[in-house]
């Protein structure tokens, strides 16, 4: 049921409710009362109106002599108080019945009409005209939603957002937009509610009277349909994710690999002595030894010059792939005398040294300056250093890497000499970014010049656009009027099934989710349960529980076979 305002109010007080109902209606808030012509007594009546208090974000209950003596009023603002909904407003001289008079239910006077218009809003999270809401139901089809319009969702802001955090649950919102008339056979679908979908969609398309069907040569029926497309903006980023709704559910409609041969040793027939073939194969193999052997081939090739030879070699070294012995030879951060010259180890206040985790960390990762800064104010690398072995694949990552990784730069951050002016952080984690070509294999992007695992850190300048810069303002705003938007937000993740682990049963520090706003196939996030102004005021205990969802997150892709991904941490700015 989409329900903004339920209104309870005895019947004797209709022409002191009417008006009120006309303005939140004016406002474009739905709202539901008993009397309404679409509500007349039936023998259900007692199961609507539940329903109803259920889904409303709001309960609007209206106390004055008559309804205090009310049963049906009084039970309608028991309930309202149970869900943490109810929103009271008294006639002058009227006190609410005794077990609705606590401070934390809040009554409010009815005297001024631009008040409860206020008030009423404010409780149901809306803020301007044409706005409507639906409760989650995320785990559903998107036909499921109706079709809404929006705007101005944000207070005081401009912005679309598909959560609004109102009440406990939160709900999210979608707009669903007819587009072009498309031709469509059932022909090949088994999915019973999707034919019985295209069909509705037919009739839609019929009443244009114009040829809405027709049959091939082959026999193969064809239908007229209106086709939808579904706009969900990510609940904590810039991005607007457009949803076509046929073409979600067409046959086949499966996103998966795109088939392909794994390239083996190629012939040695092949012109290998040709820079631009070697330079491709050393790229995109996939195969360990295959990749060992156009090494040899390459360093035995005469008519290569040594230029050319060099730079395949060092193309195959940057290929994550390869043999760790070969990635070595050319990687930079197995170098010892690269890293003594650059370790900021040193740089860390002696109070943290002094930290057990800190020595721990200090055998695992080193962080260094970058050479060529992408920073304005700085730009660290934080990268793992294994004494037995290289870590130059994320699959071998273990969890005190990761805690290592992370704590080494909260250390090193928490003394504010080593910030230096930056207005917030950026948090990537570039572990030789992959793409998907070959099938289910990959191979380095071009900008992963370097395969051994690490973590980059910059300073950004005031103004910088980043990815935060949404979340922060969306959260401010909402502040604003004493809602915890991220709060809000884990609670409707938790109630739509979303949560993948958290740290801890009761009391949770982070949570690892499905994200309802996906930008990327295989999307995961994770999100601290406790607001903080940026990274390095976090306690130890939340680095450590961060490190934990990140290395879950790693072995839940690992398992799934998930091989391309990136990382990027949203952080506040510095205060």
């Amino acid at each position: 049921m989409l329900v903004e305002v339920f209104i309870s109010f005895s019947s004797s007080d209709k022409s002191l409710v009417l008006p009120l109902i006309n303005e939140l209606k004016k406002e474009g808030l739905i709202v539901w009362w008993f009397g309404d012509e679409k509500n007349e007594r039936t023998a259900d009546i007692t199961q609507k109106i539940d329903n109803a208090l259920r889904d409303a974000q709001c309960v609007f209950v209206l106390w004055t002599k008559q309804s205090i003596q009310s049963d049906w009023v009084k039970g309608e603002a028991d309930t309202a108080r149970k869900l943490g909904k109810l929103v009271q407003f008294c006639e002058q001289d009227i006190e609410p019945p005794i077990a609705f008079r606590a401070k934390e239910y809040g009554v409010y006077d009815l005297q001024s009409k631009s008040d409860v218009i206020k008030v009423v809003k404010q409780a149901v999270g809306v803020r301007g005209p044409l706005e409507h809401i639906i409760n989650p139901s995320l785990l559903y089809c998107s036909k499921n939603f109706q079709d809404i319009g929006f705007r101005y969702l944000v207070p005081g802001m401009n912005l679309f957002l598909s959560f609004v955090p109102c009440g406990d649950s939160g709900v999210f919102l979608c707009m669903r937009i007819n587009t072009t008339k498309g031709w469509v056979s059932t022909d090949g679908w088994t999915n019973q509610d999707h034919i019985d979908y295209v069909n509705a969609r037919h009739i839609v398309a019929s009443e244009d009277q114009r040829c809405v069907e027709y049959k091939d040569k082959a026999g193969k029926q064809y239908f007229k349909v209106w086709n939808d497309i579904y706009l969900i903006q990510d609940p904590i980023r810039p991005y607007t994710l457009q949803i076509g709704e046929l073409r979600s559910m067409r046959p086949n409609a499966i996103p998966g690999f795109i088939n392909g041969n794994n390239i083996n040793l190629p012939d040695p027939k092949l012109p290998l002595h040709k820079p631009w073939l070697s330079k491709t194969l050393a790229e995109i193999i996939s195969d360990k030894s295959t990749l060992k052997e156009l090494w040899d081939i390459v360093t035995n090739e005469e008519r290569l010059s040594e230029k050319d030879r060099k730079e395949i070699q060092n193309t195959v070294t940057k290929n994550p792939n390869a043999p760790v012995k070969i990635q070595k030879k050319n990687c930079l951060f197995c170098n010892p005398l690269f890293i003594k010259h650059r370790d900021l180890k040193n740089s860390i206040d002696e109070n943290f040294k002094r930290n057990r985790d800190f020595k721990e960390s200090i055998d695992q990762a080193y962080l260094i300056a970058n050479d060529f800064p992408f920073g304005p104010y700085f730009h660290y690398l934080v990268i793992t250093s294994d004494a037995k072995k290289p870590v130059h694949s994320w699959e071998e990552l273990r969890y005190s890497h990761l805690k290592a990784l992370n704590l080494l730069v909260y250390f090193f951050l928490k003394d504010k000499k080593n910030i230096r002016g930056a207005a917030g952080i950026g948090f990537g984690f570039n572990s030789t970014i992959r793409h998907l070509v070959l099938g289910d294999k990959t191979h380095a992007s071009a900008g992963a010049s370097i395969p051994h695992i690490h973590k980059q850190i910059w300073g950004l300048a005031p103004g910088t656009s980043n990815l935060a810069n949404q979340l922060i303002e969306v959260c401010q705003a909402y502040e604003n009027h004493g809602i915890d938007y991220l709060g809000s937000y884990m609670k409707a993740l938790k109630k739509a099934e979303y949560i993948v682990w958290q740290d801890r049963i009761r009391s949770p520090r982070v949570i690892l989710y499905v994200p309802y706003g996906q930008s990327s196939l295989y999307e995961l996030q994770v999100l601290l349960c406790k607001p903080h102004s940026n990274f390095t005021e976090l306690s130890m205990e939340e680095v450590i529980a961060l490190s934990m969802a990140e290395y879950v997150a790693l072995r839940l892709f690992k398992a799934l076979g998930i091989t391309s991904f990136n990382h990027v941490m949203l952080s506040k700015h510095f205060q």
